[in-house]
């Protein structure tokens, strides 16, 4: 719910690179609609966003590299 705080273990959280090269087919975690964190694959690569496939059958839609964190293959 809009305004809920939550304490999250070190051991959580995951950082994200700044500068960092994405390519088609990099698995990553970005946000979606809701501002979550979702895990997907990169389908295309443009200037300042990337199009995430997501994991779970959602549609394909475009996120800004800044937001993206690369996880491990």
């Amino acid at each position: 719910m809009l305004g809920d705080k939550a304490t999250v273990p070190a051991a959580d959280v995951i950082a994200i690179p700044r500068g960092t090269a994405f390519k088609t087919g990099d698995i990553v975690l970005a946000p979606w609609k809701t501002a979550q964190m979702f895990p997907g694959t990169v389908t295309a690569v443009a200037r300042f966003a990337v199009t995430v496939k997501w994991d779970d059958g959602s549609a394909p839609s475009e996120v800004v590299r800044a937001k993206i964190a690369p996880l491990p293959r």
